[in-house]
């Protein structure tokens, strides 16, 4: 099967709900579906390849070097982790699009649409491990006229 892929891990534990907790208590939108994304192609991609098949594995995260950042108007938890960089790039490898600059690894925790957010939360608040279950893929349901590839 040729087509857009979708690909990601959600965050699983105790951490999935301290995360939303710290959201809330800074009184923005709280996001429901804790994850990070490892792919999300626009482009068509075989699915058949053995690269696109879902790891069933955890994978484990120190959130040392993680910092908040905001990406437009969702706050973001932005972390390391070469296992999940480096299946980014396995992706990325086979025909996966990106469109973006880089690859950050990060979870969205909320929104501020109304960007009334003036400090990010505080770094001490966030659990020191995070656990993420196995990943997931979906198909895009992507309309090439309505939301068309960027150009490079």
């Amino acid at each position: 099967m040729n087509a857009p892929i979708y690909m990601a891990r959600r965050l699983i534990g105790n951490a999935a709900r301290d995360i939303q907790h710290l959201a809330a208590r800074y009184g923005f939108e709280v996001e429901p579906d804790l994850h990070v994304t490892l792919a999300y192609s626009r482009a068509m991609v075989d699915w058949t390849l053995p690269v696109f098949d879902v790891r069933d594995d955890q994978v484990h995260v120190s959130t040392t070097d993680a910092h908040f950042d905001k990406f437009g108007q969702c706050i973001v938890l932005v972390f390391q982790s070469p296992e999940i960089h480096g299946r980014h790039q396995e992706f990325q490898a086979a025909g996966a699009s990106w469109d973006f600059e880089t690859y950050n690894a990060h979870i969205t925790i909320g929104y501020d649409r109304e960007r009334r957010l003036k400090t990010l939360p505080d770094l001490c608040e966030v659990p020191k491990h995070l656990v993420f279950g196995a990943e997931y893929k979906e198909a895009l349901d992507i309309d090439p006229q309505e939301d068309p590839l960027p150009v490079p």
